[in-house]
């Protein structure tokens, strides 16, 4: 972003006069065949030079919009960042305390599995079951257990990640994290909008946007470069063969005028600038229009895969309630 505002402010100093403040000494010496007192010559100059170039057909004014829309877009690809950052320490979150959970759940099956066994093995010794029984019941408690490594790592994995999104060391969160939370809980339903409505929030949207009207501008610049330059120029100083007689009156000299300049030929150079840039600009269009089409795909996708994981929950939901 920073680096976007100061191309903007480049950009727009191309529309304010330019002044330049010089100075030097030169000393010379001509050849033999010149009189000899005019054979060596010293020269003091100082200078004030202004300069202001007329933006008449635009080129200038579209080179500053081009700045201003690179560095809007600049400011929504900082923007996209943010929410994806958002979305990671959130997910990772949420992962986090999944793991934990079942983790727990891991651990109060493998107690009551144990409990099993144990109840198996007595049956067993009386005559009351068989071997068989037992194999299943200590295959079903390993089984359990180990699943609980996976958990443990993946609820590990998950702080560390945590932790690299903070910008912190892997174990930084560890203390913090450990003890077990509840899942955040997720709103019953969704703000009532059209996927079109959502896309406005996207700001990668924004960006393409953005660089479209960029791309845009650009082509004014390039075009600009097909028409004649105007300016005018100004410049005032002091010019003397000795330095204690360069701030008299008699030293001082100027020049003013307005200025014109045109290419009469660049073998086509210039409009090969203006075809280069509208080339950019339907690719940025296209990279826009794309853009656009893949958010709509995501948002309608985003939105039946939640209602669809509704449907499943309250499924699961009713499992759980007969297999307690």
């Amino acid at each position: 972003i920073g680096e976007a505002r100061a191309a903007r402010r480049i950009a727009a100093a191309s529309l304010l006069p330019a002044a330049d403040l010089g100075g030097g000494y030169t000393t010379s010496r001509r050849s033999e065949q010149v009189a000899a007192s005019d054979r060596h010559q010293d020269l003091f100059e100082t200078a004030f030079d202004a300069g202001w170039e007329l933006d008449l057909f635009g080129g200038a004014r579209r080179q500053t919009e081009a700045a201003e829309a690179a560095l809007a877009a600049t400011v929504e690809d900082w923007r996209d960042v943010r929410i994806s950052l958002a979305a990671e320490v959130a997910r990772n979150y949420l992962e986090l305390r999944a793991s934990q959970q079942r983790l727990a759940i891991a651990r109060d099956n493998s107690r009551t599995q144990e409990q099993t066994v144990e109840l198996v093995r007595n049956k067993f010794q009386i005559g009351l079951g068989s071997d068989l029984e037992v194999a299943q019941a200590e295959t079903l408690l390993a089984q359990t257990n180990a699943q609980m490594p996976a958990l443990e790592g993946s609820a590990a994995q998950a702080m560390h990640q945590l932790a690299l999104l903070l910008g912190l060391q892997p174990q930084a969160l560890k203390e913090e994290l450990t003890p077990p939370a509840p899942t955040p809980p997720v709103p019953p339903h969704l703000p009532l909008a059209l996927p079109s409505e959502l896309l406005r929030q996207r700001p990668d949207i924004r960006s393409a946007e953005r660089q479209l009207a960029a791309a845009t501008a650009t082509v004014g610049v390039a075009t600009a470069e097909l028409f004649p330059r105007f300016s005018l120029s100004a410049l005032i100083g002091l010019q003397s063969g000795s330095l204690s007689d360069l701030v008299t009156r008699a030293s001082r000299f100027w020049s003013a005028g307005p200025r014109v300049q045109w290419s009469l030929f660049d073998a086509g150079r210039a409009r090969a600038g203006v075809e280069i840039s509208e080339a950019q600009r339907q690719r940025a269009q296209l990279f826009y229009e794309k853009t656009v089409l893949a958010a709509l795909a995501e948002t309608e996708n985003g939105l039946v895969a939640l209602d669809r994981e509704r449907a499943t929950q309250k499924i699961l939901a009713a499992a759980v309630d007969a297999s307690q």
